[in-house]
């Protein structure tokens, strides 16, 4: 510490006097400067440290995403072409720029009465498996091979129109005890949601031990929404969504898990409930959840003590309140907020409302079972269901040159601010050499040519980083979880001293 001080004292006594010399408008520039500068470090360092905390995606923007993969097969004579266009779409997927009048997916779009099961201009492509060998394929590349190479093909498509044969829903499930080690986890295969998918998982199979565990629950009478099946994607464990992590911590995870139900299969029954508190310090004795995105309480547990625990060994045989259930009103209150309030009083009519699949335990969904249209009406649809389907909205897939992935992506756009600067100081640098840089800095004209030559060229590369900067947003506003705040920050700062020292430059030449 001793040798830096003694070597920084100098530099710093160097830089005071320059700073003393300079007039009130170049101080103002330093300052502004190296205002930016600390910043800058700042944030690098907030990234660096805190960034694995940070980098995981909230439980709601995971769910704006996701949407089910349907599976569409197609076939075709040897000399027959697709008639689709394609473009690499985001996170690698085939983006459908355009169909072609006549061809086979124009011909298959004329006969199949499902709008869902239509490939239409701007759909996205994340799958294609070849029908002969089974080889599935999932990247840009491959799935064009894949295409190119086979005849018959079924195509995993990711499409909001799906919601006219599959509603989607959300809910927590706690396991008690019951490790997923009982069932094999995979990468999504069923559902597709961009940039969550890196760290989501989904039920493959179930063993043994979750089997059974499922069908005590379902003979117990829970809400049919509290068993693993085969295709349940897995949103967060104990709120985080990067979930295998979590998954290896304890036996008991909370989790927060999306299927797709076909049309028809679930009815809600909704039924009321009173329960008496015997004094202010009475708990309720259970534990409830916001369920993400909706206005409403779920049951995660009930506990063995407490005013719900007495009200259901008092009604033994009859209606009781069990995990899975869905508060969706009390005392006639039905936003999330109302209801906290009057869960603090001592009488409650809570309003209840549990799903029932009507194909008994239950079949778990897959692309292959939609093969046929889904017929049916639900005769009582789950509040929670038909509000999942209105929030859906059809950007949560990337339509048309939106879904278009960006060449320039957040490892590459952090060295466009670094490589204008250094364009600049080399178109330049002849200019700079010949005046000197302290008496470049210091407005000392020799050569008042020179200056414009310098200003003109600092402003034109700092024009360009400004285009850049501005192309880059409005190219990740379909993709929102891709853009970079880094490498926009270095971006603008490169920007920001190309045109503060151009304007300097020229202000200087000016007033010479």
């Amino acid at each position: 510490l001793t040798r830096l001080s003694k070597k920084a004292g100098p530099w710093l006594e160097h830089a005071v006097r320059d700073v003393k010399r300079m007039n009130k408008e170049d101080r103002i520039m330093v300052a502004g400067a190296g205002t930016c500068c600390v910043f800058l470090v700042l944030f690098l360092l907030r990234s660096c440290c805190c960034g694995g905390r940070n980098r995981n995606l909230s439980e709601e923007q995971v769910m704006k995403s996701l949407v089910p993969i349907l599976q569409v097969n197609l076939s075709r004579q040897d000399a027959e072409r697709l008639g689709m266009g394609i473009g690499c779409g985001e996170r690698d997927c085939l983006m459908v720029t355009g169909i072609s009048k006549g061809d086979i997916i124009d011909r298959h779009n004329t006969v199949e009465p499902n709008e869902a099961r239509r490939i239409l201009e701007g759909d996205c492509i994340v799958s294609v498996t070849a029908a002969a060998t089974g080889q599935r394929a999932a990247a840009f590349g491959e799935m064009s091979g894949v295409l190119k190479a086979n005849n018959s093909v079924s195509v995993g498509l990711a499409t909001a129109r799906s919601a006219a044969m599959l509603q989607r829903s959300i809910f927590m499930l706690k396991l008690h005890d019951v490790p997923l080690g009982e069932a094999d986890l995979r990468p999504p295969a069923l559902s597709w949601g961009g940039a969550a998918d890196d760290r989501g998982v989904e039920i493959a199979t179930v063993g043994a031990g979750l089997a059974a565990w499922n069908e005590a629950r379902w003979k117990d009478g829970l809400c049919c929404t509290q068993r693993l099946q085969v295709g349940d994607r897995i949103i967060s464990a104990n709120g985080n969504t990067d979930v295998r992590p979590q998954l290896a911590k304890g036996p008991s995870p909370l989790l927060l898990v999306a299927r797709w139900w076909p049309v028809g299969s679930v009815e809600a029954d909704r039924f009321e409930v009173s329960i008496e508190r015997s004094s202010p310090e009475d708990r309720l004795g259970m534990h409830l959840r916001v369920i993400v995105g909706l206005p409403q309480y779920q049951v995660v547990e009930v506990f063995p003590e407490g005013a719900v625990a007495r009200r259901n060994a008092a009604s033994a045989g009859g209606r009781q309140i069990l995990p899975g259930d869905r508060i969706v009103a009390i005392n006639g209150a039905g936003e999330t907020k109302a209801m906290e309030a009057e869960l603090q009083k001592p009488a409650l009519a809570l309003t209840i409302e549990r799903w029932v699949d009507r194909n008994g335990q239950g079949a778990a969904w897959s692309a292959a079972s939609l093969a046929a249209p889904m017929c049916g009406v639900i005769a009582k649809a789950p509040s929670a269901l038909a509000a999942s389907k209105a929030a859906t909205p059809p950007s949560a897939v990337p339509r048309g040159g939106g879904g278009r992935r960006s060449c320039c992506g957040p490892a590459l756009n952090c060295l466009v601010g670094p490589l204008g600067l250094l364009m600049c100081l080399a178109v330049s640098w002849d200019d700079i050499s010949k005046i000197g840089i302290q008496r470049c800095l210091q407005g000392q004209l020799m050569d008042p040519e020179r200056y414009v030559k310098l200003a003109l060229t600092a402003l034109g590369v700092g024009s360009l980083l400004v285009v850049h900067f501005l192309w880059y947003e409005f190219s990740m506003l379909s993709r929102p979880l891709e853009r970079g705040t880094c490498s926009q920050l270095i971006t603008v700062a490169a920007a920001s001293a190309c045109l503060g020292y151009g304007n300097w430059f020229l202000r200087t030449w000016a007033f010479a």
